[in-house]
């Protein structure tokens, strides 16, 4: 496969971008680290440059139970939310819009348990996903969602 043909396997890498991406895993109660994914995405985001401390440009969506789709909007809600996505809040500050993440990480559904030759624990996932990736539409999210993780002997 090319460097540049598209992925199968959906990642946040699967698709070539010109964007800056990220992807990070990190325990369940780590809130400084969800923290610091929102502020990386504002970085990542096309629009990311116009953000003012305190707006409220912060908006999620549901993409599936266990699937949080969160956009910093500056221009036009026209495409919010993606077809077939359920909202979760709305122009939200930055504040305002970690504390809803949170919220909704402590009861989302997580995945089944995998087998693992070893022990696991649940965490979370948050990833940027680039302008027109996925069928999000025109607008770059960050993808919330819950992960097992396998803890080696």
């Amino acid at each position: 496969m090319s460097r540049n043909e598209e992925s199968k396997i959906p990642t946040p890498f699967s698709k070539h971008s010109w964007e800056p991406r990220f992807a990070v895993d990190a325990k369940k109660d780590q809130e400084e680290i969800l923290e610091m994914c929102l502020r990386l995405h504002l970085k990542c985001s096309s629009s990311g440059w116009a953000y003012k401390e305190g707006e409220p440009v912060f908006f999620a969506c549901a993409l599936s139970p266990s699937k949080l789709a969160v956009s910093a909007l500056f221009f036009d809600k026209e495409w919010f939310p993606p077809s077939g996505a359920m909202v979760v809040f709305e122009a939200m500050t930055f504040q305002e819009a970690l504390t809803q993440i949170l919220a909704w990480l402590k009861q989302a559904p997580v995945p089944e348990t995998p087998w693992f030759d070893g022990g696991e624990k649940v965490g979370f996932q948050a990833y940027h996903v680039a302008w027109d990736q996925h069928q999000l539409g025109p607008a770059n999210y960050m993808i919330v969602e819950p992960k097992w993780f396998e803890i080696h002997k």
